[in-house]
């Protein structure tokens, strides 16, 4: 559900956020003065900035300055004039010559220019003409328009610098800024004019607080040198970690006082408005939710068919629709007679079918991808980007103690996910539940890693020339499932069996795929099962009287691979989890064991738990693994523990067994 204000505060800023020169001092007086001349003096000062951070030869771009200034009126108008100069130093550096600038129906866009200083010297004024707009391509329908100001020839050593100004009358009464991407930057600035008499709350988050300089009714908030935020393997999105300014402000009387948000109350009240009034059944609704469960007494059993005929026969689009209308769903009735919508129209219709039957329901706000990201400080719908539903369940909770008793949370967005269950990127994250004055922020249940298991048994029928058939079985549950379905409903079944032949293939150069068994139907809610046999001519390895085979290769490499001595960032897997393997191998007649891995490794972390064990027999071997995740996010501080532990587990799967001839 993301809104055209999200758009301009998460794209905009975020995307468009600033890079800076480390290393390098641009003076463009050195030009001459007739290329010099064409660029506006505040593009040049910009362009003097040196930078007192360090930076290597693969920097692709530095944003020399990243400057937002927002003046509000009485009346509670806004206009912003963003300006932008970034140096390319990398032909990966390039995409710093694009700006994409955002309006809709509530916001314009009345100047946008830019221009580019070559490595030689000349410079170049953006023409309005080559100025293009374009509309989303994912939504079936919006009123988000773009504007792309490009320099296709912008080569490393060039500058390149935008401005843009933006007029809207917010929604709300709240503004976000991003001081960065992942470039470095030499300046970045917000500044907020306000009416005298109003007041102003803010937040900085990923920094030390900033006390803003203030010069009467002018806020001023700004950092300097901002180093690279390097790539990492399984490191948080930028946006999280890199750091931000929120702010509140507050007029002191008149109808846009009513647009501030003190405590989430406030926010739920407002959110309320928006979402309840569109989620009252007609009769063509109450109609259909009771048929579908005409002759059913258990409520959970009610709750379990209508949401699944929401989510499998409403047919999710993406429709965006202004600023504060990008909260606002279609009215029920709407959803229910056309048969699609987006979050917010497939969590009214819900709401409205449950409330049929006499069940309760609320609205969800929630912010996909990243538990950490809402802020329980900053009272704002702002702060997401999707809507579910909460269903009054007595049940529900009671053994999800991050859950709210009493609720069972619900997306009816994702039709791979079954009720009682949250696809793992919603899961643990803060969440508003909208019930007017009683709306409050509550924290998503998060599945544990006994509920996302992945159990494997290989039974490997070794022969004495190496050779090897295999049969292997697969058991998925929870949210491993769903992710396997969300694969098999992106493709046919035959490219999915393609793949794991493929995979098999880079696993066992060689090997023949004997048949695999995949389910029909991705929406199938039951734990996922797969089978698949191979054979391999060359699974082992001959050596005189010797016979090396490494058993744990049947899966691959499966385990991340954390290659650099220090970490940054912390390390964030998609759930947690439970992996659990079993592998027999029969002994070929004539030999016996002569090497094999140690008969117990036990190493448990404060994120998760390696076992491993080996049972020797006269005629088998029997190697059992388990690998737990119990954390999703592992502290950078904790980095070489981590490195530690998946290196025993690598190490193990690399693990070889030697028979020999008796």
């Amino acid at each position: 559900m993301l809104t055209s204000h999200q758009a301009r505060g998460l794209l905009s800023r975020f995307r468009l956020a600033p890079a800076s020169l480390a290393f390098l001092m641009f003076t463009v007086l050195s030009q001459s003065a007739a290329h010099a001349a064409s660029l506006p003096r505040w593009v040049k000062t910009a362009a003097a900035t040196n930078f007192k951070g360090n930076l290597d030869k693969s920097t692709p771009f530095i944003v020399l300055l990243d400057e937002a200034v927002t003046t509000v009126s009485k009346s509670g108008k806004a206009e912003t004039r963003y300006r932008y100069v970034a140096r390319i130093l990398t032909g990966e550096g390039r995409s710093a010559a694009r700006r994409e600038v955002y309006s809709d129906e509530e916001t314009t866009i009345s100047v946008a220019r830019g221009w580019h200083l070559s490595p030689a010297g000349k410079v170049v004024a953006l023409d309005r003409n080559e100025i293009r707009e374009q509309s989303p391509p994912d939504d079936l329908y919006s009123d988000v328009k773009t504007k792309v100001m490009r320099f296709p020839d912008a080569d490393p050593g060039s500058l390149v610098a935008f401005e843009w100004v933006q007029k809207e009358r917010p929604f709300i009464n709240q503004e976000y800024h991003f001081f960065q991407g992942k470039s470095p930057v030499a300046v970045s600035r917000y500044c907020l004019r306000l009416p005298a008499d109003w007041r102003l709350e803010s937040f900085i988050f990923n920094h030390e607080p900033i006390t803003p300089a203030v010069d009467r009714n002018r806020y001023s908030w700004e950092l300097l040198d901002l180093p690279p935020i390097a790539e990492e393997p399984r490191m948080p999105a930028p946006i999280t970690i890199s750091p931000y300014l929120a702010v509140s402000y507050f007029p002191s009387n008149g109808k846009v006082a009513k647009k501030s948000f003190s405590t989430w109350q406030d926010v739920s009240r407002w959110a309320s408005q928006m979402l309840d009034r569109q989620a009252v059944p007609n009769a063509a609704v109450q109609q259909k939710a009771r048929s579908l469960v005409d002759g059913i007494t258990s409520d959970q059993e009610k709750m379990r068919i209508i949401s699944e005929w929401v989510q499998k026969q409403i047919r999710y689009v993406s429709i965006q629709l202004g600023t504060k209308e990008g909260y606002r769903p279609h009215p029920a009735a709407i959803v229910f007679k056309k048969g699609y919508g987006d979050c917010k129209d497939k969590a009214a219709l819900l709401i409205a079918m449950l409330r049929s039957v006499g069940i309760e329901a609320y609205a969800v706000l929630v912010y996909a991808d990243d538990a950490t990201w809402v802020k329980p400080e900053f009272p704002s719908v702002l702060q997401f980007n999707h809507a579910i539903v909460a269903v009054s369940d007595p049940q529900a909770g009671q053994d999800q103690p991050n859950g709210k008793p009493g609720l069972l949370f619900f997306d009816p967005t994702d039709s791979l996910t079954p009720m009682g269950d949250l696809p793992y990127y919603l899961q643990g994250g803060l969440a508003l539940l909208v019930n007017g004055e009683s709306g409050q922020l509550v924290r998503l249940p998060l599945g544990s890693e006994s509920a996302n298991t992945t159990r494997r048994e290989a039974d490997l029928d070794l022969e004495s020339d190496g050779a090897v058939t295999a049969t292997v079985k697969e058991l998925l549950t929870g949210q491993a499932a769903a992710a396997f379905r969300r694969e098999l409903a992106s493709s046919s079944s035959s490219d999915l069996i393609t793949n794991v032949s493929a995979q098999i293939s880079r696993a066992l150069p060689g090997a023949q795929i004997l048949g695999v068994k995949i389910p029909e139907s991705p929406e199938d809610p039951n734990p996922l099962y797969l089978e698949y046999s191979i054979r391999s001519t060359s699974f082992a390895n001959r050596s005189g009287r010797l016979l090396v085979i490494k058993p744990m290769a049947i899966w691959g490499s499966q385990f991340p691979s954390f290659s650099s001595p220090e970490r940054h960032q912390p390390v964030i897997f998609e759930m947690k989890s439970t992996q659990s393997d079993v592998v027999r191998i029969k002994i070929p007649a004539g030999c016996t064991v002569d090497e094999a891995p140690h008969d117990s490794i036990d190493r448990t972390t404060s994120f998760g738990t390696f076992l491993q064990t080996c049972l020797k027999t006269e005629d088998q071997v029997t190697i059992r693994r388990r690998v737990v995740l119990s954390s999703r996010l592992v502290p950078a501080a904790q980095y070489r523990d981590l490195k530690d532990f998946f290196d025993l587990a690598k190490s193990q799967s690399e693990a070889s067994i030697v028979l020999v001839n008796k």
